[in-house]
C-alpha cells in the first residue's frame, strides 16, 4: 500500500512509504514501512516533522516506481 503526503512547495502528493502487510488468518500480523526519506539523522527534532524532509529519489525508485506506483499524485 503506497502512502502519500501533501508537498507545498511541489503542490502534489509525493511518496512517503511503502507499507507490506503480513497476514496471520484473517488479521494484519506484521506491517514493513519502506520510507522515502532519509532515516541518517541522529537528532529526535528531525523525525518530527519527517513527511516534510526531502523524498530520497531512489527510494521512490525502489519502492514506489518498482511495483507501479506513481512517483506522485497532481
Amino acid at each position: 500500500m503506497g502512502a502519500y503526503t501533501w508537498d507545498e512547495r511541489e503542490r502534489c502528493f509525493l511518496p512517503f512509504a511503502l507499507d507490506v502487510l503480513t497476514l496471520e488468518g484473517h488479521r494484519i500480523g506484521e506491517i514493513t514501512s519502506f520510507i522515502t526519506r532519509s532515516t541518517e539523522s541522529e537528532q529526535t527534532d528531525f523525525y518530527l516533522h519527517w513527511p516534510r524532509q526531502p523524498v530520497d529519489l531512489a527510494a521512490v525508485a525502489a519502492f514506489f516506481e518498482r511495483f507501479g506506483l506513481p512517483g506522485r499524485l497532481d
